[in-house]
């Protein structure tokens, strides 16, 4: 399985597919959102959005979300915008 996303600039929604390219699910739905990468342990996947900042173009956070796309909580609040999350030690 794998995350990724798909759609237009400022309308990017996060999904998982199969290794045929098949959308198993949409996990986000508006928010502008990028950069999915799966937790250590692949419960959780860590992205950036701009859910609560749209269209601001310094208003992107890093937010967390489980694999069926429960549990979304923002992890950071800055002036600035936070790309490209990894999860690491």
């Amino acid at each position: 399985m794998l995350a990724t996303y798909q759609g237009t600039t400022w309308n990017r929604e996060l999904i998982l597919i199969d290794l045929n390219g098949e959308v198993l699910l949409q996990l986000t739905a508006g928010g502008n959102n990028l950069a999915p990468n799966f937790s250590p342990y692949g419960g959780w996947l860590v992205f950036t959005s701009y859910k609560d900042n749209y269209r601001n173009p310094d208003g992107c956070e890093i937010y967390i979300m489980r694999l069926d796309g429960s549990e979304t909580r923002r992890l950071t609040q800055n002036d600035y915008c936070d790309w490209q999350p990894n999860w690491g030690p």
